[in-house]
């Protein structure tokens, strides 16, 4: 249980642990604390965990010098691993591809939020999306404390979504090459200037929700529908990033999500189904309408999602405010039911698609 157990906080304001938590580990297997993490942190070792953060903080709890001072090297120079080092490996990795930097996502060494993204290019004209997968504690039984999004494309072969071309390593870095799509966010038509028709709107959404029933069929819930994760070239829709899609099951515990998308029941008890993608999908239309939230009323941004602040902006608006329906001039029963805060009292994304098409 112990490599399974969550650690808070960040590099640089320090990082957290139940200590209570890790007391009840220790008791039940009748261990004592100390002795504990020490065998938890050699145990991951032997098993090549790539979750060097997990085990330095663990080690540290440990009291063991020799212990710390064996991982406290490796868990430095993941911090000296430069943007420009990176960089330059990638290059090495892939000579005959020529890099432009699309994303730089932050260094976080233990709970990192944005993932670092590459434009490649080849001599024909060839292009690939070369993206860092993140370690993130998306689900805690992976010891090696990535994201599963590399398996998760592997699996997938589906119309909508992102195709996966290979996974590459640097150092101990995870590269994941992807299919280059031509496109744009749907970010870019969130805000009352921007907005698109309403018939291409019930366009997009309807090819949307059959990306997400696809999905469903397949036993994966995505968990992240929010307009920058769908691009848009006029004509079709495709669903980028898999980092919090989990597979195999029908109902997901998930400490993540984008505070402005987050669904009622992951903000009280972190609990998700295929109803939650059902939320989003709705938010994410009711934004595409309007330019305007559903819930929040004091303005809607991007690029500080993580922060405490967007969380009880968003979070808690998606929580208790009742969506303000009244801005919509169009769909407003279909957006009302995808917006319920009870997820069994929402329909299918096979129904949101049938429904944005116009049929009965």
């Amino acid at each position: 249980a112990l490599p399974c157990a969550p650690i808070g906080g960040n590099e640089e304001d320090g990082f957290c642990v139940d200590e209570d938590l890790l007391s009840d580990i220790a008791r039940l297997v009748g261990q004592p604390l100390p002795d504990l993490l020490a065998h938890t942190v050699q145990t991951m070792a032997r098993a090549r965990s790539r979750h060097v953060a997990k085990m330095f903080i663990y080690g540290c709890l440990s009291g063991d010098e020799r212990l710390i001072g064996s991982l406290e090297g490796p868990f430095h120079d993941r911090a000296r691993f430069s943007r420009q080092w990176l960089t330059q490996t990638i290059g090495d990795l892939f000579p005959e591809l020529t890099l432009r930097p699309l994303q730089t996502g932050d260094r976080d060494n233990y709970n990192p939020i944005s993932a670092s993204l590459w434009l490649a290019e080849g001599r024909d004209g060839s292009k690939v999306v070369v993206k860092e997968n993140l370690r993130l504690p998306v689900d805690y039984s992976r010891l090696d404390g990535y994201s599963a999004e590399g398996e998760m494309l592997d699996f997938l072969d589906l119309s909508g979504v992102v195709r996966l071309d290979r996974i590459a390593r640097a150092a101990d870095h995870e590269l994941l090459v992807l299919q280059f799509v031509e496109g744009e966010p749907l970010s870019r038509y969130c805000s009352p200037e921007t907005l698109l028709p309403r018939k291409e709107v019930a366009q997009l959404g309807a090819q949307l929700a059959q990306t997400l029933a696809a999905l469903h069929d397949r036993g994966v819930l995505y968990l992240d529908v929010k307009a920058k994760n769908v691009l848009w070239d006029g004509r079709r829709t495709t669903l980028v990033d898999f980092g919090m899609a989990q597979r195999g099951t029908d109902k997901a515990s998930s400490l993540l999500s984008t505070p402005a998308f987050v669904p009622p029941e992951m903000v009280l008890n972190f609990q998700a189904t295929a109803a939650a993608d059902v939320f989003q999908l709705g938010l994410l239309l009711f934004l595409l309408f309007t330019g305007r939230h559903p819930f929040a009323t004091t303005g809607f941004r991007t690029g500080d999602a993580y922060r405490e602040s967007e969380l009880l902006r968003y979070g808690l608006a998606n929580l208790y405010e009742e969506p303000r329906l009244d801005l919509l001039a169009h769909h407003e029963p279909l957006l009302r039911s995808m917006l319920q805060r009870d997820p069994r009292l929402r329909p299918s994304v096979n129904l949101v698609a049938q429904q944005l098409r116009g049929e009965p």
